[in-house]
């Protein structure tokens, strides 16, 4: 049980480096979207294809977890990036 709760604690840190690593990404997104409007609503429908910034927004206004977004950032971008691009 305990090495289940250290392995948890060891994922989200995990989570959280990605995010923080991704976080140039999210910095660009603020400024495209101070520069007007229509700017903004384009920026804001192009984020809702990546399964990545979809599954943090999501689970950060669900939840008010912070580690657990970044973790379910980081299980979308491994599905958006590696698993939906395997060959069945």
């Amino acid at each position: 049980m305990i090495y289940l709760e250290k392995g948890m604690i060891v994922l989200k840190l995990i989570a959280i480096a990605f995010v923080i690593t991704k976080i140039s990404e999210v910095i660009d997104t603020i400024n495209e979207m101070l520069k007007g409007f229509k700017r903004a609503l384009n920026v804001l429908l192009s984020k809702f294809n990546c399964l990545m910034c979809v599954a943090f927004w999501i689970t950060l206004i669900y939840t008010f977890d912070f580690p657990l977004a970044c973790l379910m950032a980081l299980i979308g971008f491994l599905i958006d990036n590696h698993l939906l691009k395997i060959k069945l």
